[in-house]
């Protein structure tokens, strides 16, 4: 069976959960205020925008839409990786039945190819790891049932998905802070080892914190004016 993390075991169902449509994060975008929703939930909140800018539904604050629009803003690759990471530890647990990202079949999958980011059914996987077509694929697409026996991480998940490059940075990416030492930066792969154990807080949470409690002294500072 694959093990949680001792920060994925202290999260709350809602903390997978987009504020707007209250499902399960689908694509999610980060705004510039840190706070993520899903990428179709974003475009309805701008849809009553005429401005050429967004307004966080969270905390308010608005940010301009860039250029290119909403697909340019910052996708949580943090996010991604846990609910994959959840998603796969539930086909561990139970042999429910799943569309097969090949032969488009409900069944029972018994692989994952990470390339794909999908399932797929036992004769599909056999070809997926014989046919040219799939070289590059063949490295990242395992069983489940060898994933289970080899207890994969977050980190060894991330690694084998399809831009090596962009993993890489995304694991560098301090994407949670160390509530044991003074909200010091931490990049996933630092859970795993000098901050194991330690009090971690997503920094979407923490910036709405340090948000509130400067907002709060502002306004005492200014009753003394």
């Amino acid at each position: 069976m694959a093990t949680w993390s001792p920060f994925m075991e202290g999260l709350t169902e809602n903390f997978f959960k987009c504020p707007v449509c209250l499902d399960q994060f689908n694509e999610p975008k980060q705004l510039p205020c840190l706070h993520r929703y899903c990428n179709d939930c974003l475009r309805k909140v701008v849809q009553v925008s005429h401005d050429g800018t967004i307004e966080c539904p969270l905390c308010k604050q608005r940010c301009c839409i860039p250029k290119d629009g909403l697909n340019s803003f910052k996708t949580d690759f943090h996010m991604k990786s846990m609910l994959e990471f959840i998603e796969l530890h539930k086909s561990f647990e139970k042999k429910d039945l799943k569309q097969c990202v090949s032969c488009l079949q409900d069944v029972v999958c018994s692989a994952y190819c990470f390339r794909c980011r999908d399932f797929l059914c036992n004769e599909c996987y056999k070809v997926h790891v014989s046919s040219k077509m799939f070289t590059d694929h063949q490295p990242s697409t395992l069983r489940l049932e060898n994933m289970a026996a080899k207890n994969l991480t977050m980190e060894e998940i991330a690694a084998m998905t399809e831009d090596p490059g962009a993993i890489l940075s995304y694991q560098r990416t301090s994407q949670l802070c160390c509530g044991t030492c003074q909200n010091e930066p931490v990049c996933l792969v630092c859970t795993h080892g000098k901050h194991k154990g330690h009090d971690l807080i997503d920094v979407t949470d923490l910036a709405q914190k340090e948000r509130t409690l400067l907002n709060r002294n502002l306004a005492e500072l200014s009753k003394h004016r």
